[in-house]
This record gives C-alpha cells, sequence and structure tokens, in this order.
C-alpha cells in the first residue's frame, strides 16, 4: 500500500513540530495576483489549526523579521514561529528548474523555528498559473512542509511528492497532520 502521510522527525525518530506555538507568516505580494495571494492565505488558514495553532500577521508584505536579518533564497534564518511565503525566479536561487513550489524549514532540538515556501515566477506563465485549482493545491502542499509533512507515494494525497492532489487535505494529510499535533 502507498505511504499515506510522512512527517519530519529528528535524528531520534521524535517528530518536529511548532509545539502549539501561532504561525506568524509574512507574504511578499509582488508576483502574487489575487487569485493566488488568496489560495496562500486560505492554506495557511487551513493548515494552522490541524497544528494545534493559529495564524498571525496576515496579509504583511515585509520579508523582514523582527530580528532585521532578511530572508533571501536559501540562506539565513527565518524569525522564530514565522512562515515567509515569496515568488521568486528558481533559477536566482538554484532550485530545481521545473519545480513550481519549494518550502525551506529551519528547526532546533526538534522544533520548528520558521519557513520560507517559494513560488517559481519561471512557470507563471498564464496557460500554466492560470489554472487556480492547480495552485491552490500547490499551496496547500508547501504549507504542509512549512509545519512538518514530507512527501509521500500515495497520488491521492495532497503531499505526494510530483503533482499534488487536489486541495484540501486528504485522509493520509489529515493523518500526518493529527501526529504533528500530538506531538507538540
Amino acid at each position: 500500500m502507498a505511504e499515506t502521510w510522512n512527517v519530519r522527525e529528528t535524528p531520534e525518530g521524535v517528530p518536529i513540530t511548532w509545539k502549539g506555538k501561532p504561525l506568524r507568516y509574512r507574504i511578499n505580494w509582488s508576483g502574487l495576483n489575487s487569485d493566488r495571494r488568496f489560495r496562500i492565505n486560505q492554506a495557511l488558514e487551513a493548515v494552522a489549526p490541524k497544528v494545534g495553532s493559529g495564524c498571525l500577521n496576515n496579509g504583511q508584505t515585509s520579508l523582514t523579521p523582527a530580528n532585521g536579518e532578511e530572508v533571501a533564497g536559501y540562506t539565513g534564518t527565518a524569525g522564530e514561529s514565522n512562515i515567509y511565503v515569496r515568488a521568486i525566479s528558481f533559477t536566482e536561487v538554484g532550485a530545481p528548474p521545473g519545480a513550481v513550489g519549494h518550502c525551506d524549514v529551519w528547526w532546533q532540538q526538534g522544533e520548528y523555528k520558521g519557513a520560507v515556501i517559494f513560488f517559481n515566477t519561471d512557470m507563471y506563465g498564464d496557460a500554466y498559473w492560470g489554472q487556480l485549482e492547480h495552485f491552490k493545491a500547490v499551496a496547500y502542499h508547501e504549507a504542509g512542509h512549512a509545519v512538518g509533512l514530507q512527501h509521500v507515494s500515495s497520488i491521492n494525497q495532497v503531499m505526494y511528492g510530483t503533482w499534488p492532489h487536489d486541495a484540501p487535505y486528504q485522509p493520509g494529510d489529515l493523518q500526518g497532520l493529527a501526529v504533528l499535533k500530538a506531538a507538540r
């Protein structure tokens, strides 16, 4: 049977979780039209309660955490409990050029400290990104990574590794989120 859920774990096998703290997120709106912004908000607002959290800072445009350290590419650290969302050419940050989304996460001692979700502007042609339901699936997929879900081999789940199933989260995705919530 295909794997239906998978969570990020410490080397000792302990699930890495936000431990119930509020998910603070800031979105850089450049390169994202209103429909795409709505889908990203929707994904983050959907994932937060499933891991025992809530969302704060909806809609801020800054990519600079409170400590003043700027989030750029795959370097640096995001501020504690913050998720940053940005649209960027993946050729600029060295990600696989065919990927449509990516999430980098930071954790310390088994607890997440932050994440950056990237959407690939190289793939934003109207013919492709006009399909808002697919963009929604990618947004849910990357939000799942941001709170600790990993890829799975079941094509019926949002967290399938290659082409996400349509959102919202499917039974296997929900089982993985429940494991993360219980681990907090």
